[in-house]
């Protein structure tokens, strides 16, 4: 341990928690079908390169998203890619090789930026080497979106921006269109000035290139979101001459985006994307145009009008011609002649007539590839369960039937659930998003987990789109809502209800339903359930964003069977003055609702910001008005507790100060006597237990720059963390937050963890609350400076207890008491301390968190001896740097062998500088040929980072580098 005339406050009080524990029984493993996101076939041998977004093939654990198949459709274990970056796409040239992008400089050792060529048999093309940087932009962020070979070998890119100002000049505007030669650089004869943006987002926000067509006249013709080219309106699409200016001739009216171009065999394009007007005329996301761009009216598409598709949107995003010249485009849409039924692949004959008979079952498709023999290879981004049958990512349709079979080995990836219900009997209902693999077997949406954590595979049912929400009913029902239209068979749109065994209860039927998705479900405490969506109407009835049922009604014999008649609240149905987005929902016991939005909840007029009480005749209580307390004030979670009569909000709020956690009494005023802990930020869930404590996941501010992104913590009744409450420091990551309290003593956990107490867990943890394997582990972090003595000291102690303190990682000597006596620190030594407590049932460890706020350089000076005399400028040791430098450096300002340093290493792809890293500097690495004039060498200052890796190669004989150290107003370099 360091030892400098330094001392540091600090009083840790550290009380290792007997953990509530994992229990080892429950643990269900969830995987899903992984996505492809790109797709190409070579064309000599049949090869399938696909791009997966997946973790593992069957068992067996991928190093690579790139894998090779057979035409046979068997991986190809030989084939091994590395690239520093990732992959973004693929596409097959016409003599075999393949085209890569992505977010990489190297492939296979390579060096190529962006773009690289594989050979037929896999091997990088070390010929090709793209240089410049295309993505370079200084007011957007870029990307590579589609990379389309020619035949000639050249080769077009197509970009998308992500504008974060406003260009001051035409030339400041970020370039989409690229083209490359076939060696990999930029062609200088092709300059289009593609620089423009969606009307009305000019400054700000995302415009792309979608598709590239090169035509048979050595034109090129470009869709996207744009405005307009090379100074010119021209949106969504445009053609442009070989060289890159626009070809004015080609001039159509479209008010979408352009997704897919392909050149008609006969004359004119086929375009598709999410337009629905051609030249001022309707014509929904597909249409032929003519040379000039104008409507050609040959082709009779059938797309209908509607908007119930989830999550991609109506449209088309896919074109291309298959073995007999018949164009097939993908995407999803509603056909005129069966409005309810849903397709992704329409085909018309080589006259543009619809061919309504191929209607190949398939998930939504972003890639499809001709394998030889004329059969179709389509890639989607997941799997459904179609008629029983597992429809797999990567699938092979018979071109004359338009038969679906599965291709290739399964793609799995780890899954994580979204979210648990606990049923009467014990048994749990958990909602899995599309088809999943539960411990071993194909599961559809929500399945039921007995009390041991087992399977039900009784509970299956085939869902034919996503589930959003579930409630277990205290009766044993199970009310289901989302985007599904039919459940197995049977015509179910966004509600449904099944009986305990999990069967459809025909009683319950809503007509057609939600016009859009019903998205929540909440139990009310008189037994009524409210629903929330983004729908209109029900059944042809005006519900907006809400409704409530009462299902008691389905078991009054007397009951007409209309859902009007007191299925659903007739006299329920608030009109809000605008677009209302709801986060939480929460019910009173005299009836009122609670909503929480994270913008304002307007109803006849009156606008109420975050959280509104909301009356049983769907009107909103004025006296109610929380926000008017709070400077800052976006809630995203709310609880009622009726027993004591108070509320619970959670989100970013700011009211005397920020916390993320406030309590309400009944009238909405802030309860003074609850102080949330401030280590407690951006609440994700909360729940009350039977004692009236709040647990809470959130992320946790462990000590200054420490943080778990998601941890499960317990507030007491006057807000301070519960030290009698611990899961160890885990984290349990960003998506799908969630718990349940099982009474009296269990815990549910869901998130997107893949461990738990250094067990593995699928995302779901079943953790008993009263278990004392040993001492809880409660890190009491304390604000401190430098320069002042502190103790270390363990809050409480237990019988049977030992104790071993250790700095970083090494065991203090003479420190094997509950209370330990700290000396000589400096800030440096933040998070470096921990105490490992031992007693009969196991070892625990738990991490001291110190923040430290540093010495100012003046007191760091005086810590040297370096009085008010001696200037921060002078060189006190000769060492060649001042006072100021080695303070950023942290090193000691009194001795010329320890000096501020960087030194140059071997490293993977070349040689990199290196130097210590110091908390709170921010290093910009700068470079020189002369010593003389200097700039950046990076794109921005390295905070943390320790190394530079060098450029490989220079056109300069001689280069100098150096490396800016800053804090605040301070700066030096070495």
């Amino acid at each position: 341990m360091r030892r400098l005339p330094l001392a540091l406050l600090l009083f840790a009080a550290v009380r290792l928690v007997a953990l509530d524990t994992l229990d080892p029984d429950f643990a269900p493993e969830f995987r899903t079908f992984g996505g492809v996101s790109g797709l190409a076939v070579q064309p000599s041998t049949g090869s399938v390169y696909a791009l997966v977004s997946a973790e593992f093939i069957g068992e067996q654990e991928l190093a690579t998203p790139l894998v090779r198949l057979s035409a046979a459709g068997e991986w190809d274990e030989s084939f091994q890619l590395s690239a520093d970056g990732g992959i973004g796409g693929l596409a097959m040239q016409p003599d075999g090789t393949l085209l890569l992008w992505g977010d990489f400089t190297r492939v296979n050792g390579h060096e190529t930026r962006n773009v690289a060529r594989l050979l037929a048999d896999g091997t990088v093309d070390t010929a090709f080497r793209l240089v410049d940087d295309l993505l370079s932009s200084d007011i957007a962020s870029l990307g590579i979106l589609t990379v389309v070979p020619t035949s000639s070998g050249d080769i077009y890119v197509g970009l998308y921006a992500m504008l974060g100002g406003v260009p001051e000049t035409e030339q400041d505007w970020p370039r989409l269109v690229y083209r490359l030669t076939p060696s990999g650089s930029v062609d200088t004869a092709f300059s289009p000035a593609t620089n423009a943006v969606l009307e009305g987002e000019v400054g700000f926000g995302e415009y792309r290139i979608d598709s590239i067509c090169p035509d048979s006249a050595g034109r090129v013709l470009i869709g996207g979101s744009f405005y307009a080219v090379n100074g010119v309106v021209q949106p969504c699409l445009a053609r442009l001459n070989a060289e890159g200016s626009l070809d004015e001739t080609f001039a159509p009216v479209l008010d979408g985006t352009v997704k897919a171009i392909l050149e008609a065999p006969t004359g004119g394009y086929y375009v598709g994307g999410e337009f629905t007007t051609v030249g001022g005329e309707d014509q929904l996301y597909l249409a032929r145009l003519t040379d000039t761009g104008a409507l050609n009216p040959s082709l009779s598409v059938p797309f209908a009008d509607d908007y119930h598709i989830y999550p991609y949107g109506p449209g088309v995003s896919l074109l291309h011609l298959d073995h007999e010249g018949r164009l097939c485009a993908w995407g999803e849409f509603w056909v005129d002649e069966q409005a309810s039924r849903l397709l992704r692949c329409a085909r018309f004959d080589v006259s543009d007539q619809w061919e309504t008979e191929f209607r190949p079952r398939v998930r939504w498709s972003q890639w499809v590839a001709l394998l030889p023999g004329g059969d179709l290879l389509t890639g989607s981004v997941g799997s459904s369960i179609l008629n029983g049958v597992l429809m797999a990512p990567l699938c092979r349709v018979e071109p004359e039937s338009g038969a679906v079979t599965g291709f290739g080995p399964e793609l799995l990836s780890r899954h994580y659930p979204e979210f648990i219900r606990q049923r009467r009997d014990g048994s749990l209902l958990v909602g899995t998003r599309w088809i999943k693999r539960v411990d071993g077997r194909d599961m559809s949406g929500l399945i039921v987990l007995k009390p041991d954590g087992t399977l039900d595979l009784a509970f299956n049912l085939e869902w034919s789109r996503h589930i959003s929400d579930a409630l277990a009913l205290p009766d044993g029902r199970i009310l289901v809502a989302g985007t599904f239209s039919t459940i197995g068979d049977v015509e179910r749109r966004s509600l449904a209800l099944l009986d305990e065994n999990g069967e459809l209860i025909p009683a319950f039927d809503l007509g057609s339903g939600p016009d859009i998705s019903a998205d929540g479900l909440y139990l009310l405490p008189d037994g009524k359930v409210l629903i929330t969506g983004s729908f209109s109407r029900i059944d042809g009835e005006d519900f907006d964003r809400m409704a409530l049922l009462d299902l008691s009604v389905l078991d009054d014999p007397e009951w007409s069977g209309d859902w009007r008649d007191g299925l659903v609240a007739m006299d329920f149905r608030p009109q809000f003055d605008y677009h209302l987005w709801i986060d939480d929902v929460a019910g009173m016991s005299n009836g009122d609702i609670l909503i929480v939005s994270r913008s304002s909840v307007e109803v006849g007029g009156l606008s109420i910001k975050g959280l509104a009480r909301m009356r049983r005749d769907g009107t909103l209580d004025p006296d109610f008005n929380p926000a008017a307390q709070f400077s800052y004030f976006y809630p995203n979670k709310v609880c009622v507790d009726s027993v004591r009569g108070c509320i619970y909000v959670g989100g970013q709020m700011s009211a005397v100060e920020s916390r993320y956690v406030y309590r309400l009494l009944a009238d909405g005023t802030v309860d003074p006597t609850f102080v949330c802990d401030s280590r407690l930020r951006s609440l994700y869930a909360m729940r009350l237990d039977g004692e009236g404590r709040l647990m809470c996941i959130g992320s946790h501010r462990l000590s200054a720059g420490t943080w778990l992104s998601s941890t499960l913590v317990r507030l007491q009744s006057d807000g301070s963390l519960d030290p009698g409450f611990d899961l160890g420091g885990e984290d349990l990551g960003y998506y799908n937050l969630d718990l349940l309290l099982q009474p009296p003593d269990t815990l549910y956990l869901i998130g997107s963890f893949a461990s738990l107490q250094g067990q593995p867990r699928s995302g779901l943890a079943k953790i008993n609350l009263t278990d004392p394997i040993r001492s809880l582990a409660q890190v009491m972090p304390m604000a401190a400076k430098e320069g002042e003595p502190a103790t270390l000291r363990l809050r409480q102690t237990a019988p049977g207890e030992s104790y071993a303190w250790y700095y970083d990682g090494e065991r203090i000597e003479n420190s094997d008491t509950a209370e330990f006596t700290l000396a000589g620190l400096d800030f440096m030594d933040a998070g470096k301390f921990s105490v490992r407590i031992t007693n009969a049932a196991g070892t625990t460890t738990s991490q001291a968190a110190l923040d430290i706020t540093e010495y100012t350089l003046r007191e760091w000076m005086n810590a040297y001896a370096l009085g008010g005399a001696v200037s921060p400028d002078e060189d006190s040791d000769g060492d060649g740097y001042s006072n100021r430098a080695e303070y950023l450096a942290r090193t000691d300002p009194t001795d010329p062998v320890l000096r501020p340093g960087t030194r140059l290493e071997a490293v993977v792809g070349g040689k990199a500088i290196k130097w210590p890293v110091i908390p709170g500097r921010e290093y910009l690495v700068e470079t020189s040929v002369d010593l003389k004039s200097w700039g950046s060498a990076a794109d921005a200052a390295l905070a943390g980072e320790g190394q530079f890796v060098l450029p490989d190669s220079t056109e300069d004989a001689t280069r100098f580098w150096r490396v800016r150290i800053s804090k605040t107003d301070t700066v030096s370099t070495d």
